[in-house]
């Protein structure tokens, strides 16, 4: 038997207090036999020892008498207990599958049932070594029996009347943790001033943050819940995450959860219609819609518009527009001083050790001020050996995250605007784009004629009816912030860690390629990897670059060789185009070769190629590329001619030759050969068209070739000689786009402008009677004179320009 059980435990006074009760008996007896009578007195003594005393002494004797029932009945009362125990335990489990909060009597019963059944083991142990002579610790035991059984008892009656759970606390009522400090970044901080200051005007109802994928959109509405919700800005604050596919069912629902309303109803009218009596009340209401991708209807969820203030994010403002936001607030990328701060907050101070710093701040350049990038690669090299840091490194420049799943972790998630692009053209044109140069400003007119060479801009008949496809695509692509305005009016860019993963998406699905080729980072392709590989970008600026073998990628379709570094062409480079029968789009950028490979008429499918500042002297060649739809030639300074093998090009719609500063000569009937040409754009290069009539003609290209091109809708060209004005042509009515100049001195603003060097009384022939009447810049120079008319800032110019006399311009009748 335990110890806690022993004789010593045995109440003395079970047997000491009848003798102490005969004393004061029998002297009480005496006393009142003295004053009252013996009768009296014998009753009393009945009454107070049948009341009081009896039971008292009573219990005390069960105990010891009865020490087998009282265990057994603590043994009966221990198992219902663990019964109610098992159920109470399902409950606990049940409330939390359901977000709910368990009580805390719950918690504080638990643990007055386990000393319970502590207890009472250790009874039933006790007992299977008592022994029937055993008096004191029979009583011990049955008392102790007893007692416990009593309290079992009073638990398993609270089990059946005890509440388990409640609905858990609202979102907005949980503690928010942001992955940016904002309170140490001024960019961030001063953004969520302007929107609480926004949630302060009453005339202002909605109000959208949006911006790329990863910079901190929803961060910053957790800012400002928290805000609001500390400074009492408003009475309740609801934030539902959206998501890609707009469930209403389930935005309902967790709005009826957040504040506490229970959704009976089965229509989504129904439910509606509750939700919106509830937020009808008098207290005060924001409702946060976070990560939206599609445009959804607040009345149809139930939401009183007039009621309460809104907050949405998204990647994409032309859904915020949709949404009608009185507001559209943009979250930009940091700068670099806060890029740092906030990755040196991530990795420690182990980034400020004199070896590693360089190469910290190398990673941090590569997150390009992305604060998503900046906190998880952060974390990711905290502590990490130096090795580790340059793997990272060189990982992160190769856009290759190989053994960086945190890397890889930030690519999906900015992934997934590329994902839900809408269309295979979009998503292309996305793709396109990052086989440029880190930080190139990429004009949008390569990219038109590009993806018309790819034939990624399905359903177009004209090159122009490409170039306004392009235009809205690239408009889409910037309103999702996978693209950024470039350097000029009409130029884009990438953000170095979007272009990384478009490079990620494009190895991925096998579409691209971008690589500096170097001699000791040459990529392994296997034999399956490079026949799917359908588009390369080389940069040959590298020391020691070197050439793949072309045979080995027999699905190529796109070719882009690039000198960023203006170096010279490495000795010993031949680009064989055998075994590259698909490819439609080449680019050569920076190439210093002497002529155009021989080899190159071996790509019978050549719908695009670009040359610039390359330094070839004879493009001959050219002539025998029939498939030809694209030809520019920009900034070969080397070439001194157009031959008449161009002309055989029938299909050529834009030919392109600007600031080819040597080109003199434009062999004639060249031009009028290409009868299918829609673009003609040959200004700071060739300028010595020829009249018809000229006795002194090179046999160089006349300007009345240009009457054989009937579907010519742009032209850009340079004039010298004044005879050419006064020339009768008959251009293309589909002529939208023209400048005519004989000064080298051109703007680019306005789609059609005339910029000529006239003597007083020269003789204008038609034609340019016909564009000056719907010109938008018209710019006369005489010897000492000039006339500026900018039709297209000040249509009244037109009245002033009529009442001018200026040889015989003045015959012109512009309405």
């Amino acid at each position: 038997m335990s110890s806690s059980y022993s004789c010593s435990n045995f109440p003395i006074r079970l047997l000491v207090s009848p003798l102490i009760f005969v004393f004061f008996v029998n002297i009480h007896k005496v006393n009142i036999m003295a004053e009252h009578g013996f009768e009296y007195a014998k009753e009393l003594g009945k009454c107070i020892v049948t009341a009081v005393l009896w039971p008292r002494f009573k219990r005390h004797i069960d105990y010891l008498l009865c020490c087998p029932e009282n265990i057994q009945g603590l043994t009966d009362e221990t198992r219902l207990l663990k019964r109610a125990k098992l159920y109470v335990d399902h409950k606990k489990e049940e409330a939390r599958y359901s977000a709910e909060a368990v009580t805390p009597d719950v918690e504080n019963w638990s643990n007055e049932v386990a000393q319970k059944l502590e207890v009472s083991n250790g009874i039933s142990q006790s007992s299977n070594g008592l022994k029937p002579w055993d008096i004191f610790g029979r009583y011990t035991l049955g008392k102790s029996a007893k007692r416990t059984a009593q309290g079992i008892l009073k638990l398993r009656n609270e089990a059946d009347s005890m509440m388990i759970s409640f609905p858990a606390p609202p979102a907005s009522m949980r503690s928010l943790i942001s992955h940016e400090p904002t309170e140490k970044l001024e960019s961030r901080r001063r953004v969520e001033d302007n929107i609480v200051e926004f949630l302060n005007d009453d005339g202002i109802r909605m109000i959208a943050i949006c911006g790329a994928g990863g910079v901190g959109k929803t961060t910053m509405a957790q800012r400002i819940e928290e805000r609001v919700r500390t400074g009492g800005l408003f009475d309740e604050v609801v934030f539902v995450v959206v998501g890609q596919q707009i469930d209403i069912l389930n935005i309902q629902k967790e709005i009826a959860e957040i504040v506490g309303l229970k959704l009976d109803e089965d229509t989504l009218p129904g439910r509606a219609h509750k939700i919106h009596t509830r937020l009808l009340d008098s207290r005060r209401k924001l409702l946060i819609f976070d990560n939206v991708w599609k445009s959804f209807d607040l009345e149809q969820i139930g939401v009183p518009f007039e009621a309460c203030k809104i907050i949405l994010t998204s990647r994409s403002r032309d859904l915020c527009h949709d949404m009608e936001a009185d507001k559209v607030v943009q979250i930009d990328v940091l700068d670099e001083q806060e890029a740092w701060r906030l990755f040196r907050e991530k990795t420690g101070e182990c980034v400020d050790k004199p070896e590693l710093l360089p190469i910290a701040e190398a990673v941090a350049a590569e997150c390009g001020g992305l604060p998503i990038a900046l906190v998880t690669i952060g974390k990711a090299l905290k502590y990490r050996s130096i090795e580790t840091w340059r793997d990272s490194l060189s990982q992160l420049k190769r856009a290759n995250p190989t053994n960086f799943p945190q890397v890889k972790n930030v690519y999906e998630i900015l992934k997934l605007s590329y994902d839900l692009l809408e269309n295979e053209s979009e998503k292309s044109l996305f793709l396109l784009c990052c086989l440029f140069p880190d930080g190139y400003s990429i004009p949008i007119e390569l990219l038109t004629l590009c993806g018309i060479g790819l034939g990624m801009l399905e359903g177009i008949m004209t090159v122009d009816e490409g170039r306004n496809r392009t235009h809205g695509l690239v408009e889409k692509l910037k309103n999702f912030y996978l693209l950024m305005n470039g350097s000029g009016e009409h130029d884009v860019k990438m953000h170095d860690v979007i272009r990384d993963v478009a490079i990620y998406i494009g190895m991925k699905e096998r579409r691209g390629f971008l690589k500096s080729l170097e001699v000791s980072s040459m990529p392994s392709w296997n034999q399956d990897s490079s026949s799917n590989c359908e588009w390369m970008s080389i940069d040959i600026s590298k020391e020691n670059a070197k050439l793949p073998t072309w045979s080995d990628f027999p699905n190529l379709r796109l070719l882009m060789m690039l000198n960023s570094a203006d170096s010279k062409f490495p000795e010993g480079f031949d680009v064989n185009f055998e075994g590259m029968e698909e490819l439609v789009v080449l680019y050569f950028s920076g190439i210093s070769l002497p002529s155009l490979p021989t080899n190159l008429k071996l790509l019978k499918n050549l719908a695009t190629l670009h040359l610039e500042g390359c330094a070839v002297k004879n493009i001959s060649i050219l002539g025998e590329l029939a498939s030809l739809i694209i030809v520019r030639v920009h900034k070969c300074e080397d070439i001194e001619e157009l031959p008449a093998d161009i002309g055989r090009l029938n299909r050529l719609r834009v030919l392109e030759l600007i600031s080819c500063e040597r080109l003199a000569r434009i062999v004639g009937g060249v031009i009028s050969s290409l009868v299918g040409l829609e673009e003609l754009k040959i200004i700071h290069s060739f300028d010595g068209w020829e009249a018809t009539d000229d006795e002194n003609s090179e046999n160089n290209a006349r300007l009345c070739e240009l009457e054989s091109l009937p579907n010519l809708t742009s032209l850009h060209i340079d004039i010298c000689k004044w005879n050419l004005f006064a020339q009768e042509l008959c251009l293309s009515q589909q002529l939208v786009r023209y400048s005519i100049h004989s000064r080298r001195i051109r703007t680019e603003r306005e789609e059609r402008s005339i910029s000529l060097k006239v003597p007083r009384d020269i003789k204008v022939g038609n034609w340019l009677l016909q564009l000056a009447r719907s010109t938008q810049l018209l710019c006369l120079y005489g010897n000492d004179t000039s006339y500026n008319f900018n039709f297209a800032e000040e249509p009244r110019a037109r009245k002033l320009f009529n009442d001018e006399e200026i040889g015989e311009w003045n015959q012109l009748q512009i309405p």
